[in-house]
């Protein structure tokens, strides 16, 4: 699975106060682990395989995966990975994104859960509150191991002091399909930090781009520098309101915008 962002923080200053966008957990997968993910397979469907979420890798780049199919058989399947604790008790507005595709026709989408009654023992995970939370279809691959990219809005355990998230691949005899996920990014706003007064849209539009960004500005004067998942600068210039990423491949970037006034620091998904 191509990496198409990188997992960062972002900080947001305005005149009247400050925003502040906060990484709670990253995840990549890029050491063949879990990295703390768990998974859970009820007993379903005379499912004596044993099927489960697991890592897997194509060009070096590494993942979790989801499929019930085995040699040259579909089977009919239920399969959960959780992840660590995430302590979101200072936070609200809780989001996790990730990227995720799939292939072979699932017999549904990629489900995504989250509970704050979940004491993290496997053997408790049928009895907890998971909650379903919403993807909208367009941030979900439409197969063919295209990837997408997903921002969800779990802001229903913000403030929570124990936050799970889960997600749920389902199968049939008829046909599994696959699903894989990456690079999961899960970020909050810091509750104490926002006044207001702040405007809290971001300041570089339009998200996703696609020739040029803009951005709004008191200055006709602003150093922008761009950089990659990796960290690494993609761009600068020298602009007064608008930059051109024409040139630059699809993902999610960091983008630093220097004036007189100070730096202020956003990012931009590029198509």
């Amino acid at each position: 699975m191509k990496k198409l962002f990188t997992l960062l923080v972002v900080v947001l200053f305005a005149s009247a106060g400050m925003f502040a966008q906060t990484t709670l957990a990253s995840y990549d997968f890029q050491d063949n682990t879990y990295q703390g993910w768990q998974t859970y397979t009820p007993t379903y469907n005379n499912d004596t395989l044993g099927f489960k979420w697991h890592t897997s890798s194509y060009s070096g780049d590494v993942f979790l995966r989801a499929s019930s199919y085995s040699g040259g058989t579909n089977y009919a399947t239920e399969q959960w990975v959780y992840s660590p604790v995430i302590d979101a008790s200072s936070y609200d507005n809780l989001h996790i994104m990730f990227q995720n595709d799939q292939n072979y026709n699932p017999i549904q989408d990629l489900e995504l859960y989250v509970s704050t009654d979940f004491s993290g023992d496997s053997t408790s995970f049928g009895s907890a509150t998971w909650t379903k939370l919403t993807i909208d279809p367009s941030q979900l691959s439409d197969g063919s191991y295209n990837v997408v990219v997903a921002d969800v809005d779990a802001s229903t355990a913000a403030g929570k002091s124990a936050v799970y998230f889960a997600y749920k691949y389902v199968s049939d005899n008829t046909g599994g399909g696959l699903w894989d996920v990456d690079s999961i990014y899960i970020y909050a706003n810091a509750a104490s930090s926002i006044s207001q007064t702040v405007d809290v849209r971001s300041i570089v539009y339009p998200s996703p781009a696609r020739e040029f960004v803009h951005f709004n500005t008191n200055s006709i004067s602003n150093e922008v520098t761009i950089t990659n998942m990796a960290g690494q600068v993609v761009k600068q210039a020298t602009v007064r309101n608008m930059v051109d990423i024409s040139d630059l491949p699809a993902g999610i970037y960091n983008i630093a915008i220097k004036n007189d006034e100070g730096v202020v620091y956003d990012k931009f998904l590029k198509e």
